[in-house]
């Protein structure tokens, strides 16, 4: 007990300077704020903005200082199902250290919807896109993980990008990675790149210098575009119309399984299309054969290694469910009482 209790006093001591701002444009509204632009104005660096789900689009989010900007997830398993959708995020020059979880947006984008500069350490989690993200010079230290690319994906359209880490992805489009040249270090791992029998990873002015690993590449081929100095290791192919050859030509790779069929639960086969579906389960039957085949004996796919893919993009936090009463109003020096339900997460539920 006297442990638990140093922790959280720890805990409260390092969180004691961040501070949480609530957004909601519901009427009425709960939240501290209805627009993002008010919400980020009255944070401070290093601060937290709460997004409650709304049947209504927060819009052009601009974030301009270090923040965390948490939602519920872009399809949160609650009674309303309601998640936070944006128009578009965009992040200014210069800034370090934005994490983004739990959101539904079209794309992630920098100043005037130009590429993303010299945005250091940015972490995307849990996001549902709609278009993609496209980041330029600068934009070193990128983790990208647990969402969902229903469109243009990621194109890193500059050589001076450095350690980028995708991971636990799910993408749908014709092409998945653009212009992904330059000598930095990238690392590809635990996604599935799906679509309808003739897609392409690689396309632009190519891939360079990256470690593809337990990847799934269903309907869509690896061979393809420009690429050099790649590895690609425990990886899996299967349903493109004439190529599913692994590793690409000229690249470096191992134990990979090539035109085998995952067999996902419950997935549309490739000549079906390759849509990211709520109602589908990409986890692997018992007997699949990515079972256990990837990098240290892991699975290949969606649930592995160590980060959880979530199919409704929700945090993978303890969520307050509801308040009873609310609203609440109280006179001044007035007491009421007030109660809630808080669930743990649910990011394993299928």
């Amino acid at each position: 007990m006297k442990i638990i209790t140093l922790t959280c006093l720890l805990l409260l001591a390092a969180n004691a300077r961040a501070a949480i701002v609530t957004l909601n444009n519901n009427t009425p509204t709960p939240g501290q704020y209805t627009t993002f632009a008010a919400a980020h104005t009255a944070a401070g660096i290093g601060d937290t903005i709460l997004v409650h789900g709304s049947p209504t689009s927060y819009g052009i989010a601009t974030i301009s200082k270090r923040l965390t900007v948490i939602g519920p997830g872009h399809k949160p398993n609650t009674a309303s199902g309601l998640g936070a959708t944006f128009d578009n995020i965009l992040i200014d020059n210069n800034v370090t250290g934005v994490r983004i979880y739990s959101i539904k947006t079209g794309g992630l984008l920098g100043q005037g919807t130009s590429p993303l500069n010299n945005v250091d350490s940015l972490v995307v989690e849990n996001v549902f896109f709609t278009g993609g993200i496209i980041a330029g010079a600068g934009c070193n230290h990128l983790v990208i993980r647990g969402s969902v690319f229903q469109g243009v994906a990621i194109d890193l359209s500059n050589s001076n990008i450095d350690d980028v880490i995708v991971e636990n992805n799910y993408f749908s489009y014709v092409l998945a990675l653009y212009d992904w040249g330059g000598t930095g270090n990238k690392l590809v791992s635990n996604n599935i790149f799906a679509w309808s029998g003739d897609g392409v990873l690689v396309d632009g002015s190519g891939v360079r210098n990256t470690i593809f690993q337990n990847n799934i590449f269903y309907g869509l081929t690896a061979n393809s575009g420009t690429q050099s100095d790649c590895l690609y290791a425990n990886n899996l192919s299967f349903g493109h119309n004439s190529n599913n050859n692994l590793p690409p030509a000229g690249q470096a790779g191992s134990n990979n399984l090539v035109n085998v069929n995952p067999q996902f639960i419950n997935a549309q086969a490739p000549s079906e299309g390759s849509a990211f579906s709520y109602t589908r389960n990409y986890r692997l039957q018992p007997a699949s054969p990515a079972k256990g085949a990837g990098e240290g004996g892991t699975d290949i796919g969606l649930y592995e290694p160590v980060f959880e893919f979530s199919m409704t993009g929700e945090p993978a936090r303890p969520q307050a469910l509801s308040i009873t009463p609310n609203p609440v109003v109280v006179p001044s020096g007035g007491t009421t009482t007030v109660n809630f339900t808080i669930r743990k997460s649910t990011v394993n539920a299928q």
